[in-house]
């Protein structure tokens, strides 16, 4: 059985960034990762005949390794990434520091403060810059913000995107040696990206990670850690591939440490079956698996702006509204790719027939056709001009609960009505901005109860506390009662960021892998 000073369990934001900051150490390190590598021309894209979109383990027969995966609950919808560098694939690319008070209440020395640092080392890594293009959109959401008379103003977060004034740029090797085109604001960021355009982690962070020597296997399930008298065990199964009859047999391997990087559910899942069923961690905090969140995920759209937005243009975020300091919220613009729209008639001709009626119910302009079987190409692109999408995250109440059912499978208790505050107020905000674009806002006021709730930020699980009876991992990551086991990624928040977790994973896996005695 081959040793490792490290293995790292999951390829994200905090995995990549512990591989590349103990392989700089010396160390040997092994990330074992489920999901694929993806090359720019592996990524799914609408119309693909048989796109490998899903991930799915649970299926008769050999697993699906697709892009994203989906885990269904009773009152919530998680969907998460599966690839060698995690959620970067597929995120909006927004590098956001928080505010200060965000941190209130979290476990000393965890201050916004102490964790600047780390934050100059993500951005050094990911070279985050806001958008250089004056996107028709962008400017509308700035006009809408004044038009409506809302408080602030709208921001250009840095994005980690590869900018350029021409998209026929060539290709360039980036400083760690992958190669990259510019963006050509084509808007599937959230899809992957087919130009290498964004500075996911796989380019950078896990780049430099193996030209210092550390080993990635795509394709590996951890099944158990086991305390053993030099470290841990860990034990994983390489997924089978399409085709093969049976799943492949159990492997090994020793560790001096292990870093838990799997994400808030994988994780935290982990951890409870290790727990609970295997019995190998029998020690683990009983505060395991709470203080669960969704980030205060969620989504609205606007149909029949005043002005074009001409949302097929540019990347998937844009511009952004930070209320978090006075209303504990951020607000995104999204994009609408065209390539998307193109595979979407049903939903933009329903989107049609709404607006129909909601022109018919009294308001301004002459009614568009009334059926859907009348509604034309050109009716649908007008339509597309002038839609708008937005993303909403807040500091939700952080009371979720990840445990396992009694056939051993992973469950989530969740009520939003502790959470109907920041809804409220989110749905304040979007009324008053619809009123600015001269448009529809379309956010449901029953999200929550029409089974819409979904997130694409889960957070918590096995939340940072001063002991084992506040939480499941101390400030600097490590697990209560048992020495040099880490947990460094978004599972360790105690509760809800409100703003994109991404760079403040990076920023905490950056503090937990310092080379300090801790």
């Amino acid at each position: 059985m081959k040793t490792f000073d490290a293995v790292i369990v999951g390829s994200g934001f905090g995995g990549a960034v512990a591989a590349c900051r103990l392989a700089e150490r010396g160390r040997s390190v092994l990330v074992l990762e489920r999901g694929r590598r993806w090359g720019r021309e592996d990524f799914p894209r609408p119309g693909q005949a048989e796109a490998p979109w899903w991930f799915r383990q649970d299926v008769a027969g050999p697993p699906e390794l697709g892009l994203f995966e989906l885990r269904r609950f009773p009152t919530m919808k998680v969907l998460v990434a599966a690839g060698v560098g995690g959620g970067s694939l597929v995120y909006t690319n927004v590098q956001k520091i928080p505010s200060a008070s965000t941190f209130a209440g979290w476990p000393a020395p965890i201050t916004l403060e102490r964790l600047q640092p780390c934050y100059q080392r993500v951005r050094a890594m990911l070279e985050p810059r806001p958008i250089p293009h004056s996107l028709q959109r962008l400017l509308a959401f700035e006009a809408a913000h004044s038009a409506a008379g809302l408080p602030g103003r709208v921001e250009r977060p840095p994005l980690a995107i590869r900018w350029s004034e021409s998209e026929d740029e060539e290709e360039q090797l980036n400083r760690f040696g992958a190669p990259q085109k510019s963006c050509n604001l084509c808007g599937l960021c959230v899809l992957g990206c087919d130009r290498h355009a964004k500075n996911t982690l796989d380019l950078t962070y896990l780049k430099r990670a193996e030209a210092l020597g550390a080993e990635i296997r795509p394709l590996c399930r951890v099944e158990r850690i086991t305390p053993r008298a030099e470290g841990y065990q860990v034990s994983y199964r390489q997924l089978c591939e399409a085709g093969k009859a049976q799943a492949e047999p159990e492997e090994s391997t020793q560790a001096r440490s292990v870093y838990l990087a799997a994400g808030s559910l994988g994780t935290t899942e982990l951890l409870l079956r290790c727990r609970d069923l295997h019995r190998t961690l029998p020690n683990l905090s009983p505060r395991l698996g709470w203080g669960w969140s969704a980030n205060g995920d969620f989504f609205a759209g606007l149909l029949d702006a005043r002005l074009p937005l001409v949302p097929t243009v540019g990347p998937s975020v844009a511009a952004g509204y930070d209320a978090s300091e006075a209303e504990e919220f951020y607000v995104l613009e999204g994009a609408i790719p065209a390539t998307l729209a193109a595979r979407q008639k049903t939903l933009l001709r329903l989107a049609t027939r709404a607006l129909a009626w909601l022109r018919l119910s009294g308001r301004r302009r002459a009614p568009l056709a009334s059926s859907v079987e009348s509604c034309g190409e050109s009716e649908m692109e007008e339509l597309l001009r002038y839609l708008g999408a937005f993303f909403l995250m807040g500091r939700d109440a952080s009371d979720g609960r990840l445990r396992l059912d009694p056939r051993g499978r992973l469950g989530l208790l969740w009520d939003a009505r502790q959470s109907e505050l920041l809804l409220n107020r989110m749905r304040r905000y979007l009324r008053e901005l619809g009123k600015g674009y001269g448009g529809w806002m379309l956010a449901p006021p029953h999200w929550w109860e029409a089974g819409l709730a979904s997130t694409v930020h889960p957070l918590g699980g096995c939340g940072m506390g001063r002991n084992p009876s506040e939480g499941v991992v101390d400030a600097f990551g490590r697990v209560f009662g048992y020495p040099n086991l880490y947990v460094c990624d978004g599972s360790i928040f105690p509760r809800a960021l409100g703003v994109p977790p991404s760079m403040t994973i990076a920023a905490l896996a950056e503090h937990i892998a310092e080379p300090t005695d801790h």
